[in-house]
């Protein structure tokens, strides 16, 4: 289902490593279900347990610290 002005949804947990999602699976869940169901264009932000951007659970994640200290979004 696409929608000419999707909603947008920026969901931040507090941590979420590629090695440990089985704590957030139905969290992925829920955020694939209102991609594909509804349309909704979600960005998916992890304040610890990475750098950067990486792929956990077929799910892009954008890094806001690393080792605890902050880092820039752009």
């Amino acid at each position: 289902m696409t929608q000419p002005n999707p909603k947008k949804l920026v969901y931040v947990l507090n941590y979420v490593h590629p090695s440990d999602v089985q704590h957030f699976v139905h969290v992925m869940a829920l955020l694939r279900t209102l991609e594909e169901r509804c349309g909704w264009e979600i960005a998916l932000l992890s304040e610890k347990g990475g750098e950067g951007v990486q792929v956990v659970h077929s799910k892009e994640v954008r890094y806001l610290s690393r080792n605890g200290k902050a880092s820039r979004l752009i």
